[in-house]
């Protein structure tokens, strides 16, 4: 198979089907295990609409695999009308899996409401057993229906059986476009569930330290720095240091927060770390008046790779930095 694959993929589109014939010669294809692999085959190479003329409807409808190959195939090919109907026919397929590919059928036309009101239908369904969950889940992710994973995600992290898959998969989606408070809020659940996670704690301190209403000087300002500094002689993390940098910096200590950032030898080492942390080390430099160190991590600073969260932060924070 690995050899048809690697055929198809070098020959001219009108050829393909020939390539594809001489696959299936190898599966009988009156076999549901056969089909099966024959069209997973077919999905790894993008011929959705081999699959559809491989796979009819009559097959997919009492098989869950099947089931869920031919509807993802229906989807790539546009046909949601078709979508909805085999959905109707197929008794025998299990509630659940109904439900999400209606989902996905409705976001993937726009109609984004119809296709949450199926999920939520979707989940006293599901919620009781893990394995369910993370199969929807893992369904979701690989259809790239992000909107509908988070859906979930966000339902399942206030349930302790699915808390730590949750949040850890909300995390990995929703860290670029959540806000600060958001990120807080997960991360919290997280280290409660996974207190040896010291890196946690890091960035919950980061993240409180980018709020944009933290007040100078405050009992929770001071509160943060106490932290940053436990966290900074615990760990040798850089966010460790960026956060004790950022709480002098907010506590109007630039020297102290110059000291944060670690040996003077190794400033180039912020160029090749996130983007905002480069940023904020190019910032602490230049209020210690070394503008050439500042100038050459300014230029590893791009705006658009800032996280939602960071940027809402340090844009209030340096405002002459960043496009109204």
């Amino acid at each position: 198979m690995r050899i048809y694959a690697l055929s198809f993929g070098l020959t001219a589109e009108d050829k393909r089907n020939e390539i594809v014939l001489a696959c299936a010669s190898l599966f009988d294809l009156e076999d549901s295990r056969d089909t099966f692999v024959f069209n997973q085959w077919l999905a790894r190479l993008g011929d959705y609409q081999s699959i559809l003329n491989f796979l009819p409807a009559h097959k997919a409808r009492v098989d869950e695999n099947l089931f869920k190959l031919r509807m993802s195939a229906l989807a790539r090919a546009g046909e949601f009308e078709k979508i909805h109907a085999e959905i109707a026919q197929a008794t025998l397929i299990p509630s659940e899996w109904k439900l999400v590919v209606e989902s996905r059928a409705f976001a993937m036309t726009g109609h984004f409401d119809d296709a949450l009101s199926s999920l939520e239908r979707l989940i006293p369904i599901i919620e009781s057993d893990p394995r369910d969950v993370r199969s929807i889940c893992d369904f979701l992710e690989t259809s790239k229906d992000i909107r509908g994973l988070c859906h979930l995600l966000e339902y399942f992290v206030g349930k302790p059986i699915h808390a730590r898959f949750a949040l850890t998969k909300l995390l990995q989606y929703r860290s670029g476009s959540a806000s600060a408070g958001e990120l807080v809020k997960w991360l919290e659940k997280l280290s409660e569930i996974s207190p040896e996670e010291k890196a946690l704690n890091v960035s919950i301190t980061y993240l409180k330290l980018l709020d944009k209403n933290l007040a100078s000087p405050s009992s929770e300002l001071t509160r943060l720095l106490t932290e940053a500094q436990n966290h900074a002689e615990d760990t040798n993390l850089p966010q460790a240091k960026i956060a004790l940098a950022l709480a002098h910096f907010r506590n109007k200590s630039p020297d102290r927060a110059l000291v944060a950032l670690g040996s003077p030898s190794d400033w180039r080492f912020w160029a090749n770390t996130r983007p905002a942390w480069a940023f904020v080390a190019a910032q602490i430099y230049r209020l210690n008046h070394d503008s050439e160190k500042a100038l050459v991590l300014q230029k590893s600073f791009n705006e658009d790779q800032i996280d939602f969260a960071e940027r809402d932060g340090l844009s209030h924070l340096f405002p002459d930095h960043f496009v109204k």
